[in-house]
């Protein structure tokens, strides 16, 4: 897309969140050298004497170093606080700047000694495999939390690596491709069994091959893959490295194998700390090489201020289960390498917190939650996660993400870790902002979900096949859901093309509607063979294609082989239909709430009714705008059984203002994003 156009961001109040309560009566208070859980205690003493009330605790303002704090349903009915914003709950620890000095093989890289801190190999850990494909799990003792992490003034430093910076290398030929799960959609047998698969082999080029040899160890180097597909990360060993040939062999298997010309990167090498930002550790010595950012430094070459922390925990920092009327709100929460919130009850809200430098922010899951006017940054996998509800009775959860801000996330796992996660049944995400991010910003399934209101910038920015909204592999799993009136602009980067709104792989039922998509590099909508669609009243600018509905399910039920077939997903045998028959789509309440899905055929007898399940009927796409160089694609099935048009359509503008032509008007765009209050 050589040709930008800009979007029309609405004009929101300054600040963006909601003021955060004013401070009420005080019950019980935490001083700066007390532990909450003391106080928790007081209160679970106090109810076991008869004391029914809501009690509201203050924090008081200050850093604490904790490891978890564990809730359960006897921490009813309280609110635990800060008076402004002020408290700091640690699971790492801030290292001293006056304990760095100049490495003696390179002033510029400073080096500290953890064990001078009081710190041992159990604190700081040994490396595991991570990743959204990691295969890790098929290995001996290869399965642990993320490695643990360094942070300069809240930014994660980058573990030494080859090639630096944003820089990535291509595979060369594959030799030999291991033994994965997968490739290209021939399953291999057996793999559920099998333990300790072999990794592949394949070629690096030249000037790698030339810079691996003057390793002095190859001990502890590992790999970060898009090894096989540009969605899909995962990390491995290195085995071997054959200076003669110029190849490399990883320790693990790839989950889908290898091919040519995807992308890597070798990391935690120390030859490799030659640039600002960078790090390693030595974790048989405790000692901490850091290369300090540029910006950080002084003239003389001292830390100017500098804050430097180190993700030690493990655990969830705030966790519980079988609550009833809990409250966080004003917390920073930091330094796990796990996540910082995770309840699950009814009642609950987190409001007001910062989350940062941990794997995941927020997960609250159960009836009438909240989660609100939180901040989730640089998260190493996903943000805030909501659920709750019953599938089965379609028995809403009413839990809702509203006016929340994720920026970015998914920094070390890079792929499937939405900055906002809507899983259940019933929830609702709303006047949220997200962006900075490598994959896709909000996944979601289950019936009767609503996703409004959102605004998405600057998000799929290294993968390809991926949307900015993602769900699919379903013809049920998602009836009901509604995509409206969302603001999503500028995806993708360095020649990367994914999607707007990505329903992938027969993903049907749902609801697209209002929505403003502008600069999306490939499908701004992305109907991948699903039914039951209604797509009406999107305003589509500058799209590889603004809307692609193709029919790859129906040809896999057909039998039609492609090198990437739906086969195994569509065929008589295939996990589609199979998702269907576990499903209660038969049941009275689904066939009262989805009539659509309840008249559903799965007999491939009639494969040519427009009934047939892996049809790509009953659609509507109709009353969009599409303004662009490219028109819609439809694939014949599509056009055959769904009602397709009218739309506006337009070339290029030369005005560019879009947002006067007729039938703009009906998305909200003063309501879009965060606007400093909760519907």
């Amino acid at each position: 897309m050589k040709e930008r156009y800009r979007a029309p961001i609405p004009a929101l109040p300054e600040g963006r969140f909601a003021p955060m309560p004013a401070l009420g009566k005080v019950d019980f208070t935490v001083p700066i050298d007390g532990r909450i859980e003391e106080v928790r205690d007081l209160i679970r003493e106090a109810r076991a004497n008869g004391e029914d009330k809501h009690f509201t605790v203050l924090i008081e303002d200050g850093e604490y170093s904790i490891t978890q704090i564990a809730f359960d349903e006897r921490d009813r009915d309280t609110t635990y606080r800060s008076r402004d914003g002020g408290v700091v709950l640690n699971g790492g620890m801030s290292l001293p700047s006056e304990y760095f000095t100049p490495w003696k093989k390179n002033a510029n890289i400073k080096v500290i000694d953890l064990t001078k801190l009081g710190l041992t190999a159990d604190d700081w850990g040994r490396m595991y495999a991570y990743g959204a494909f990691s295969t890790a799990d098929k290995y001996d003792d290869a399965v642990g939390p993320l490695p643990c992490e360094l942070f300069y003034n809240g930014k994660r430093c980058t573990t030494a690596r080859y090639p630096n910076g944003s820089d990535w290398l291509k595979l060369g030929e594959v030799i030999d491709n291991g033994e994965p799960s997968e490739f290209y959609g021939v399953i291999y047998e057996g793999w559920d069994q099998l333990r300790n698969p072999r990794g592949g082999t394949f070629v690096m080029d030249q000037k790698t091959a030339a810079r691996a040899a003057s390793w002095a160890s190859l001990d502890d180097v590992w790999m970060f893959g898009l090894f096989a597909f540009e969605w899909a990360d995962m990390t491995t060993l290195v085995k071997a490295i054959d200076n003669q040939s110029g190849t490399v062999t990883t320790e693990y298997a790839s989950h889908f194998g290898f091919e040519k010309d995807r992308t890597y990167y070798f990391f935690n090498v120390l030859e490799e700390l030659d640039e600002p930002g960078e790090w390693y550790l030595d974790r048989e010595a405790g000692l901490l090489y850091l290369w300090p950012p540029e910006e950080a430094m002084t003239p003389e070459g001292d830390f100017d201020g500098a804050r430097i922390d180190l993700s030690l925990g493990t655990q969830v920092l705030i966790t519980g289960e079988g609550l009833d009327g809990l409250s966080f709100m004003g917390l920073t929460l930091q330094g796990t390498r796990a996540t910082a919130i995770s309840l699950t009850g009814d009642n609950l809200t987190v409001s007001h917190c910062l989350v940062q430098n941990t794997r995941n922010g927020i997960s609250v899951a159960g009836y009438d939650n909240t989660v609100t006017d939180n901040t989730v940054r640089h998260a190493g996998a996903a943000g805030i996660t909501i659920g709750g509800g019953d599938r089965e009775t379609l028995t809403p959860g009413n839990t809702k993400a509203v006016n929340n801000l994720v920026h970015d996330w998914a920094e070390v796992v890079m792929t499937y870790q939405g900055g906002l996660n809507v899983w259940g049944t019933g929830n609702l995400a709303a006047h949220n902002e997200l962006y900075n991010s490598p994959h896709l910003a909000i996944s979601f399934g289950g019936p009767n979900q609503v996703l409004e209101h959102n605004l998405i910038y600057d998000v799929c920015l290294i993968t390809d096949d991926a949307g900015a909204f993602y769900t699919g592999f379903s013809w049920v799993s998602s009836q009901g859901t509604v995509i409206r009136n969302n603001v999503i602009y500028n995806l993708g980067s360095g020649g990367h093309t994914p999607d707007g709104i990505y329903l992938d792989c027969g993903h049907s039922g749902l609801s697209v509607l209002n929505n403003l998509l502008v600069n999306v590099p490939d499908n701004a909508i992305h109907l991948n063979a699903g039914r039951d669609l209604d797509v009406r009243g999107n305003v589509v600018v500058n799209a590889g294609n603004p809307v692609a509905y193709p029919q790859g399910i129906r040809d896999g039920a057909l039998g039609i082989k492609k090198k990437s077939d739906f086969i195994h997903l569509s065929g008589e045998s295939g996990s589609m239909w199979k998702d269907l028959e576990a499903s209660p789509w038969q049941t009275e309440i689904w066939r009262e709430a989805f009539p659509k899905l309840a008249a559903y055929s799965t007999d491939f007898a009639g494969i040519e009714e427009p009934s047939f399940a892996a049809t790509p009927a009953g659609s509507v796409v109709a009353g969009n705008i599409f303004v662009g160089p490219n028109p819609p694609q439809y694939a014949e099935a599509a056009l055959r059984f769904s009602e397709i048009g009218p739309n506006e359509e337009y070339g290029v503008l030369r005005t560019r203002n879009y947002w006067n032509l007729l039938g703009f008007e009906a998305i909200e765009i003063e309501k879009v994003g965060r606007t400093g209050g909760t519907p």
